[in-house]
């Protein structure tokens, strides 16, 4: 029996050191069937549509030059399957299609669910503080008052709430272009504008009337 050659690893050239999906790169590149599987990526970098597009296409332009015939060879797969994304009578289009559709859906419904619980908390929470409020005042005040919600609190909440759960558009863009694959700059806080890539995910967050 010949003996069994172990595999050699894909190397990568060109990336930083310290490239958030350095890990899942290594693991879809050097496994008996070595890819650069959009959907994977997806997954695994948990984002919306045209973001996620932004983050793989820097990635596929970023893997383009300087690599390994090897590796050369699985970029220009993966480009090929991305760039016809759109196309709904390809296999690739279609299967994209159907994957944002429930994508899009399912992250709906846990942004419902993540709301909903905050109002319970918050309606829980103006409920023990009217309850205390009653059990303070004092007994001959007209019974009317009892159930009256205050409403000023829950504005208050209301406003603050919003303020304090949205993020501004350029802290929004700052966070994603922070872990791009071409990214030189962003883990300093810095949005590089020479970068196509960070360019358009800044578009994305930032409409241009402002």
């Amino acid at each position: 029996m010949p003996p069994q050659t172990k595999s050699k690893n894909t190397r990568v050239y060109g990336l930083q050191k310290n490239y958030k999906y350095k890990g899942w790169l290594d693991s879809v590149l050097n496994n008996p069937k070595p890819s650069l599987d959009y959907f994977k990526f997806a997954d695994t970098f948990k984002s919306n549509q045209s973001v996620t597009n932004c983050h793989y296409n820097d990635l596929l332009q970023t893997l383009s030059n300087g690599q390994s015939n090897k590796l050369t060879k699985i970029v220009s797969i993966a480009k090929s399957l991305f760039d016809v994304r759109n196309d709904v009578k390809s296999e690739f289009g279609e299967k994209y299609a159907t994957y944002w559709e429930q994508r899009d859906e399912s992250d709906m419904q846990r942004t419902l669910r993540i709301q909903n619980q905050r109002t319970i908390k918050r309606l829980n929470q103006i409920t023990n503080n009217e309850i205390a409020h009653n059990l303070d005042t004092v007994p001959n005040e007209t019974a009317g008052k009892s159930g009256e919600v205050n409403e000023s609190e829950e504005e208050n909440w209301t406003e603050s709430g919003a303020e304090s759960d949205a993020e501004s558009g350029t802290e929004v863009a700052l966070r994603q272009t922070a872990n791009l694959a071409s990214d030189e700059v962003g883990r300093l806080q810095i949005i590089d504008l020479s970068s196509t890539t960070a360019l358009d995910i800044l578009k994305l967050e930032i409409p241009i009337d402002q």
